[in-house]
């Protein structure tokens, strides 16, 4: 797949994580169209769950790629073992072979705040 990708995060747009849980929102395209044969998002050894979004506004912007938008619903209580420095990293992989680095910041405390919560505090 020599093709280049397109690939843009609108939630949160800074990468910053600011709460326990939150969505990531945003949408990738590509001009090989079988590129999205296959998407996987998957943080440290494990598959994040995701659903497909309609975003007619990137079929518009780009008519000549194939695009998908997307949305996680992210628990970093549930990876907070994928924290390394305070930043998470999301691989995103297009039919297994095409991977793209996310990297999001976590707040400071949002940490605490995850290990409060699951200690009951």
């Amino acid at each position: 797949m020599s093709a280049s990708i397109l690939l843009q995060i609108d939630d949160p747009g800074d990468r910053i994580i600011r709460a326990p849980f939150c969505l990531i929102r945003g949408w990738c395209a590509c001009g090989d169209r079988s590129a999205f044969g296959s998407v996987q998002f998957r943080i440290g050894r494990g598959q994040l769950r995701w659903k497909p979004e309609q975003r007619p506004d990137v079929t518009e912007a780009h008519p000549d790629k194939a695009s998908v938008g997307f949305r996680i619903d992210f628990d970093l209580k549930e990876h907070l073992y994928a924290v390394e420095g305070g930043i998470v990293t999301i691989t995103l992989m297009l039919n297994g072979i095409r991977e793209m680095q996310l990297e999001f910041s976590v707040l400071n405390g949002v940490i605490g705040n995850c290990l409060a919560a699951a200690a009951g505090v």
